[in-house]
C-alpha cells in the first residue's frame, strides 16, 4: 500500500473475541449468559471497534477516485482469465 502511496494500519482480526461464540438457537452455556447477558454490550464493543477502525476512516475519507485506486492497490486489479464460475441461474 505505501508503494501505492496509501496508508495502512495493521488491526487485530479478532478484536472481540467473545463475539465468536456462536449460539444458533439460544444461549445455552450458563458461565457465559453470566457474563455477557444476551451479547447486546459485545455487539455494541464491536460496532465501535468498526466506527474507530482507523483503515475504514482512512478509505472512508478518500475521495471516490483515490478510493478505487486504493482498494485496486490492497486487494488488487481484476484480471481476465481467472478462476469464473457459472450460478445455476445463468
Amino acid at each position: 500500500m505505501r508503494q501505492q502511496g496509501f496508508r495502512l494500519w495493521k488491526v487485530s482480526l479478532n478484536p472481540v473475541p467473545e463475539q465468536r461464540r456462536e449460539f444458533p438457537y439460544a444461549v445455552d452455556d450458563v458461565k457465559w449468559a453470566r457474563e455477557h447477558g444476551y451479547g447486546s454490550a459485545i455487539q455494541q464493543r464491536a460496532e465501535q471497534l468498526r466506527t474507530e477502525d482507523p483503515n475504514r476512516r482512512y478509505f472512508e475519507g478518500l475521495p471516490s477516485v483515490r478510493r478505487a485506486a486504493a482498494k485496486a492497490a490492497l486487494h488488487g486489479r481484476d484480471r481476465k482469465g481467472g478462476p469464473s464460475v457459472t450460478l445455476p441461474g445463468g
